[in-house]
C-alpha cells in the first residue's frame, strides 16, 4: 500500500487514499518507453519529466472516479473549483462561465456565477428568472 501526498484543495487526507496501479507496479513510466521517471508525484502513471507538473496519466484511486490531471498537468483526486472531471479525457476541464461549479459536463451547474445580476440553478442550467 502506497501513500500519497494531495494538493491542498483536494478535500482528502493521504490516510483516505490507496493508489492502485492497474495491474503492474506504482512506478511511473516515461512517455514512449519502458524506463521510469521519477517524478515527485507518487500518483503520477505516465509522465514526460522529473517533476511532479510532468503528468501526462494518472494511477487509479479505490474512490471517486481515479485521479485526474489538473490545468497543471499535477494528478489531484478531485478537480479545483470551477471545474470538473471529464471521465473520457481523464482531465480536468472547466465549467461553463455561468457556472460556478459543475458535475459531469461543463453545462451542468451545480452552483451559479454571481454577476451583476443574480442566477439560479434549475435543471442544471442558469437562469436570471425561474422558468416556468
Amino acid at each position: 500500500m502506497s501513500r500519497i501526498r494531495l494538493k491542498p484543495h483536494s478535500g482528502l487526507n493521504a490516510a483516505e487514499v490507496t493508489i492502485v496501479s492497474d495491474g503492474a507496479n506504482t512506478t511511473p513510466t516515461k512517455e514512449g518507453g519502458n524506463s521510469e521517471c521519477h517524478t515527485s508525484d507518487a500518483s503520477c502513471k505516465i509522465c514526460f519529466g522529473p517533476q511532479a507538473q510532468d503528468c501526462s496519466s494518472c494511477f487509479k484511486v479505490h474512490i471517486f472516479t481515479g485521479y485526474i490531471l489538473d490545468q497543471d498537468r499535477s494528478c489531484v483526486a478531485q478537480c479545483p473549483s470551477g471545474s470538473y472531471a471529464n471521465t473520457a479525457t481523464q482531465l480536468c476541464e472547466d465549467c461553463s462561465p455561468n457556472c460556478e461549479a459543475c458535475i459531469d459536463t461543463s453545462d451542468n451547474c451545480d452552483n451559479c456565477t454571481k454577476g451583476s445580476y443574480r442566477l439560479f440553478v434549475h435543471q442544471g442550467h442558469c437562469w436570471s428568472n425561474c422558468p416556468e
